[in-house]
């Protein structure tokens, strides 16, 4: 079923032509929302650096000609806002990103005629949506991804404070996932009925648990081997120091590891499975793969490892689990929405490298990967719809615009 409305999303997480991977989940929703019939328009601010600091090396990236672009029929725009380096700007960023928006906003309205604006994240795209639902006199929302609810207020207190506003001022607020959602609640129990939950999402039409071909024969494993599947950045923050330490330590059982990302360590990690004799001989390292590559690797993995210190909202887990891959994870507060303890995956301590292998045992020694499997698959289809996820976000934005017009 399709809803016809026009929404306005605001968010600087959005791919743009200096980085073409950032905030792909914000891409993905938005032609979720065109696909159930909703007109979308997205304002994607970037960050400029202000002179002369600008000029340094590290901030040249953020420059690119196009002020406008198109993405399979949505029209997307990139507008330049002040953002000095340091994390003591965060509270003010919203404001900046609204200003250097504000013209731009008003001749979008005055074409398109908004139901709603939505921010991407509460600190900084959530305090623009709200300033701009103000200008515009629409409802705002914004969605909260995870750092913004369990970091950044934690770290500073001004980002706390700027936060409770949030939610007292804005409409509602989109949490990424049913388990994320309750802990919003029970962190802001005064605001609890405007938070609703509506995932990011993900194509569970692609990605499905479809075995496509012997991948164990083109990464030269034996066929007995199960394959433990590793997607995102190589740094410190994700565990992947504890998960190189954790190979050697597996090599009694059979098990191929596979890992597909970026980052600081890749060149390290190579080195290190290059001399690292039979310790690593069954180790694969990619860098990010082309989207029919990477879901492939999803759909012939037997288990998905996430040993992440710390996450916004994992989309490579909802990825895993629509693939039908059971999880073993990190136990942080982002990746209880994918996944659940003994229902499809297992959970181990951060950073606690005899727990994470003692977890990979116990589902090896388990039987259980089919039933993982398919509550994975289930609770993707549950939760994680791309498509259903959208129109849900589309229902309440016109549920909330006729409860407005019905109280007028």
């Amino acid at each position: 079923m399709k809803r016809e409305c026009s929404i306005l999303l605001l968010t600087h997480l959005f791919p743009n032509p200096a980085n073409p991977k950032l905030g792909t989940f914000f891409r993905n929703k938005a032609l979720a929302l065109k696909r159930v019939g909703c007109r979308i328009t997205v304002v994607a601010p970037v960050p400029s650096v202000p002179f002369p600091l600008g000029r340094l090396p590290r901030y040249r990236g953020n420059v690119f000609p196009e002020r406008v672009g198109q993405m399979e029929g949505i029209e997307i725009h990139y507008p330049r806002f002040v953002r000095p380096p340091g994390a003591w700007f965060r509270p003010r960023e919203g404001r900046s990103m609204y200003r250097a928006s504000r013209g731009l906003l008003r001749s979008l309205h005055q074409r398109e005629r908004f139901d709603a604006v939505i921010g991407g994240m509460l600190t900084n795209d959530g305090h623009a949506a709200l300033l701009a639902g103000r200008e515009l006199g629409i409802p705002a929302y914004s969605y909260a991804i995870g750092s913004d609810i369990h970091t950044y207020p934690k770290n500073e207190p001004a980002v706390a404070r700027l936060t409770t506003r949030l939610f007292g001022d804005l409409d509602g607020i989109f949490a990424v996932g049913p388990n994320f959602t309750t802990q919003i609640q029970q962190a802001y129990p005064g605001f609890r009925e405007k938070v609703r939950c509506n995932a990011l999402g993900v194509d569970v039409t692609r990605f499905c648990p479809v075995r496509s071909g012997e991948l164990w024969r083109e990464l030269g494993f034996r066929e007995d081997l199960r394959l433990a599947l590793y997607v995102g950045d190589f740094s410190r923050a994700k565990g992947v120091e504890e998960l190189m330490e954790l190979i050697p330590r597996m090599r009694d059982e059979r098990i191929g590891f596979v890992l597909v990302g970026k980052g600081g360590l890749l060149e390290p990690l190579q080195q290190r499975i290059a001399r690292g004799g039979r310790d690593y001989e069954r180790c694969r390292v990619f860098p990010y793969l082309d989207f029919s590559s990477l879901v492939r690797f999803y759909q012939n993995a037997d288990f998905f490892l996430f040993p992440s210190h710390a996450e916004g909202s994992p989309t490579v887990l909802i990825e895993a689990i629509a693939c039908g891959l059971p999880v073993i994870a990190s136990d942080i507060p982002p990746n209880h929405d994918a996944v659940a303890e003994g229902e499809n995956g297992r959970f181990f301590p951060v950073g606690n490298l005899s727990a994470m292998e003692s977890a990979i045992r116990a589902h090896l020694e388990s039987g259980e990967g089919a039933r993982f499997s398919e509550a994975s698959r289930s609770r993707a289809l549950r939760c994680f719809d791309q498509d259903q996820t959208a129109l849900a976000l589309v229902e309440e934005v016109l549920a909330d615009r006729a409860g407005s017009v019905d109280t007028i």
